[in-house]
């Protein structure tokens, strides 16, 4: 069992679904810190900059939450300087992934982690693909106009949100967190 365990809004459901194309094992996608010291488990941790600005984004016009979610900040800035610290306190057993690696070759990314656990890797070369269908299919409905899953371009009302969440001055607490990392 892998479980990809990352703050909210970090690719830890693109990647899943991802990895299991790619590794004989099962995946699990879940957002819980406090399981960083369990068996098998990847962290991928975003630019909080990027990460809670597209948490609000998804929160305040994805229907969640009224708009005025943008008070939430200094409370995802918590949170996410407390992701920061269990991976750290679990560093030596937990596989730590940066965002933007998993977004440029996430292949790569799950050979090291097939290295890392000793996990079976099974090459297929139409995986990045078919998680692209598969998240954008009907069926499973994995995106809407707010939450996709996938990595993509951002519009209009997301730069506008981002412009707005990056003014907390609280951001730089979690950035300067984020930058304690060491990834994998």
């Amino acid at each position: 069992m892998l479980t990809i365990n990352s703050y909210p809004r970090s690719g830890n459901v693109f990647f899943s679904i991802f990895a299991n194309q790619l590794l004989h094992t099962k995946i699990s996608a879940i957002h819980d810190p406090e399981k960083y010291s369990e068996k098998n488990q990847v962290a991928i941790f975003r630019n909080p900059y990027e990460a809670i600005a597209s948490r609000c984004y998804r929160n305040a016009y994805g229907g969640m939450l009224s708009l005025d979610v943008l008070n939430k900040v200094n409370d995802y800035v918590e949170e996410y300087v407390h992701y920061v610290n269990k991976a750290l306190e679990n560093k030596n057993t937990l596989y730590i992934c940066d965002f933007e690696l998993v977004k440029k070759d996430p292949e790569n990314e799950i050979i090291k982690i097939s290295s890392v656990f000793n996990l079976y890797y099974k090459e297929n070369k139409y995986a990045l693909q078919d998680t692209k269908n598969r998240m954008k299919g009907t069926k499973e409905n994995f995106m809407t106009q707010w939450d996709g899953h996938m990595p993509r371009e951002k519009d209009k009302i997301r730069l506008e949100i981002e412009d707005m969440v990056n003014k907390n001055s609280q951001l730089e607490y979690a950035f300067n967190s984020y930058k304690t990392l060491v990834f994998n």
